[in-house]
């Protein structure tokens, strides 16, 4: 019987690596594969101790061989990297194999050279160092890539051996995705016991291995036989053995690895491949083809438990750290429904943006941890929290916050190109999740920002309670909950990831101010009077006008005008011209009344905006005492976000 065979191959197997784990460490042969454990740790020691020393005359004879143990690995890593990692390990290879013939042709020189073949060998040194950092960081990707989702190929084989032959995919492509995963595990674990030396945690991940290799020949056999007999009990049962068996054996080989790897570099390798895939869904947005975004976003989901699970079982003892893992695993637990919301309205852009949400509040609490760790690793007793003056339970509350309430109302500015900021923020009003609740909540937690707010809304004359259809209001429990939102992510970052932001900030509120004033003026003084701002060129042909060119509209009384998007409201000048293009030209009785209205709707705006920026300032600069570490997040997310948007397009009349 099938099953017969396959307990008594696992029986077997079993006993083996139980004679391998009992075998003593001194008994291996020096052909065994124990003989390479260790041996870049070794080949990397052995050569920076030996230029340490004062360099004889001979030491390229001695050095030799351990060079060629070190290159063989490195270039072994580098071809399993690929990519520009690969390459920047071959590089680095070239040049320690370069700076290694530059010190061999100085070891016979005279007394009066002896300074530069000891350079040399310190230059020689450092290359080793960075050859072996970058070998080490690229070994890691690897480990991460290929223990996240260890099991992938075998469950899609499993499934597809379920299906019947008709309506099943083609068994062989299935099996040739499971040989190459195989492989790639074999390969990385026999990297990964040449960079350690524990001996208990390389025994047991040859053990596992030799287990893997054992089970890997019946794996094609027994999905064969359930293709060809889905309904057969034993046959079911046979493929269903080994695939727990391989699982079990990955997790077991998984567990040693994670123990002889450094959190902060797991986290760091982790970081940086959840930075990458999110750089490659924002250019995403836009499709409607979701497959492809969906798989990136299943990636980062793999990532993010992988990156918990690793952290709650290798680091403990700290709970600020504990906190932060446990903000990251509530990150991605959103993912899912936001995943499920894009593969059902694909069409949807309010679900593609609150996907790609999603995706930056993971990435930044993974950022967020790994400063923790960094501060971890440079201080043993003084743990920084990694968010500026902000407590530890403050910061927790409001990234809660931020996760469960008002995550739909986090700016995306990032994720979205320049040139389509204003389409999408007007697309993304058909958005259909429930933010009233939200609105509310944040309206209520914010009640001194909403009056301040009201203030800047009230400086100036009301408009009329009915505006105009075609104007965007301005509602002002969306004013508050926006600013909540907004605070709460600025609460969330860490201080040292904001740049310019007071600066850039300090100069568009005053930019803003100026348009308010030079607005006023026109209101007082008629249109006719309204500032003149000189144009650096005549405007080029239609449909041919470069990005950042001023674009032209009505602004009352038969004048043109010209609104230049420099980062915050339009800079107001007019000029005689026709009507704006597809508006229907008012009468000129009702026209004048008409665009004093829209015009005093500007200055509301403005200075509403305006204030809403003070108000964010004025928290900023109380919350970090170095305002000068205030990096570009907030200038990001909120000047491109809501001035390019509905400022401009309430200021394009």
């Amino acid at each position: 019987m099938p099953l017969e065979l396959a307990v008594r191959g696992l029986t077997e197997s079993a006993a083996e690596a139980a004679d391998l784990l009992c075998a003593p460490t001194d008994s291996r042969r020096p052909g065994d594969s124990a003989a390479a454990d260790g041996g870049f740790v070794r080949s990397t020691d052995g050569l920076l101790r030996l230029l340490e020393r004062c360099p004889q005359p001979g030491f390229a004879a001695q050095a030799q061989p351990l060079l060629e143990e070190f290159l063989a690995h490195a270039l072994a890593v580098g071809q399993c990297a690929g990519g520009s990692e690969g390459e920047r390990v071959s590089r680095a290879c070239q040049q320690v194999l370069e700076q290694f013939s530059a010190a061999a042709s100085l070891q016979g020189v005279t007394a009066e050279r002896r300074g530069e073949f000891v350079l040399a060998c310190q230059l020689l040194a450092d290359q080793l160092e960075l050859a072996e950092h970058l070998v080490n960081s690229a070994l890691l990707r690897l480990i991460v890539d290929t223990f996240t989702e260890p099991t992938q190929h075998l469950d899609a084989l499993v499934r597809a051996a379920s299906c019947e032959a008709p309506d099943g995919p083609d068994l062989e492509w299935v099996v040739v995705g499971h040989d190459l995963a195989a492989d790639r595990v074999f390969q990385v674990c026999g990297l990964a016991t040449a960079c350690s030396t524990d001996a208990d945690k390389l025994t047991l991940i040859r053990a596992g291995l030799l287990m893997l290799e054992t089970l890997e020949p019946e794996v094609y056999p027994a999905a064969t036989l359930l293709r060809a007999a889905p309904d057969d009990p034993a046959a079911r049962q046979h493929l269903a053995a080994i695939r727990d068996r391989w699982r079990l054996t990955l997790m077991e080989v998984r567990d040693c690895l994670d123990q002889i790897m450094d959190p902060l570099a797991f986290c760091k390798a982790v970081e940086a491949a959840q930075t990458a895939l999110a750089a490659r869904m924002k250019d995403m947005l836009y499709d409607q083809v979701t497959d492809p975004l969906l798989e990136l976003a299943g990636k980062v989901i793999s990532l993010g438990l992988r990156l918990g699970q690793f952290m709650m079982d290798q680091v403990r003892g700290f709970p600020h750290i504990t906190e932060a893992v446990l903000l990251v695993n509530r990150a991605v637990s959103q993912l899912p429904g936001s995943v499920r919301s894009v593969a059902e309205r694909p069409a949807d852009l309010g679900a593609h943006r609150l996907l790609q949400k999603v995706v930056q509040v993971v990435v930044t609490y993974v950022h967020r941890l790994r400063v923790l760790l960094e501060s971890q690793d440079d201080e043993q007793t003084t743990v920084l929290d990694g968010l500026g003056d902000v407590g530890e339970g403050e910061a927790a509350d409001a990234a809660s916050q931020t996760l469960l309430s008002d995550v739909n109302q986090l700016p995306v500015d990032e994720t979205r190109p320049l040139c389509s900021r204003v389409r999408s923020r007007l697309a993304a009003s058909s958005r259909t999740f429930n933010s009233e609740r939200s609105r509310h909540g944040a309206t209520v937690a914010n009640t001194e920002l909403s009056l301040d707010i009201s203030k800047y809304l009230s400086f100036h004359s009301q408009p009329d309670p009915e505006p105009p259809e075609e104007m965007l209001a301005l509602d002002a429990d969306e004013v508050a909950a926006e600013l909540s939102s907004l605070s709460e992510l600025i609460d969330a970052q860490p201080a040292t990831d904001l740049s310019h932001i007071l600066d850039s900030l300090s100069e568009l509120a005053a930019e803003l101010s100026h348009d308010v004033r030079d607005t006023e003026r026109s209101l007082r003084l008629g249109p006719a009077a309204a500032v003149r701002r000189q144009r650096p060129a005549p405007p080029p042909p239609a449909g041919r006008q470069p990005p950042g060119w001023p674009t032209y509209g009505t602004a009352g009384g038969g004048a043109e005008t010209c609104v230049t998007p420099s980062c915050g409201g339009g800079q107001l000048s007019s000029r005689p011209g026709e009507a704006e293009p597809g508006r229907r030209a008012a009468p000129a009785g009702e026209r004048t009344e008409d665009t004093s209205e829209r015009q005093r709707y500007r200055v509301l705006i403005a200075g509403g905006k305006a204030g809403m920026m003070a108000v964010v300032v004025k928290r900023m600069s109380a919350r970090v005492d170095d305002v000068s570490t205030l990096k570009a997040v907030f200038f990001s997310y909120w000047l491109q976000e809501i001035m390019p948007g509905s400022l401009r397009s309430i200021m394009l009349t």
